[in-house]
């Protein structure tokens, strides 16, 4: 799946920090493919910088980069998203997101049944 580097960083965060051993070790297969690589940092001018008491990231290009997101990774994606959104903190950012993993799986599922 195509992913810009702010989508990348978006799914990192929203990652569930515990969980079954077999889920834990695709979600660390998942976090090594979303982390930008040396290049990719340098390329995109990747940096951390501070915005009162947070921490930020910031770059100055967005490229896409195509990450292997298998069932399981997706699955747990759209968990975190569907969490996020009934606990009603999802954000702007993330929207993108929630609309790509949760509503495309949605209407497919829909027309699966049709």
């Amino acid at each position: 799946m195509n992913l810009i580097l702010a989508e990348r960083i978006i799914i990192e965060s929203i990652l569930p920090p515990s969980g079954s051993y077999a889920d834990l070790k695709i979600l660390s297969d998942l976090r090594l493919d979303l982390a930008p690589n040396e290049a990719e940092i340098a390329e995109s001018n990747l940096r951390v910088e501070s915005v009162g008491a947070q921490s930020v990231y910031r770059w100055d290009k967005d490229a896409p980069k195509d990450v292997e997101i298998g069932p399981r990774a997706a699955t747990i994606i759209k968990e975190a998203l569907v969490a996020l959104d009934a606990a009603k903190t999802l954000t702007v950012a993330q929207v993108p997101l929630y609309e790509r993993f949760v509503l495309v799986d949605r209407a497919a599922k829909r027309r699966a049944k049709k």
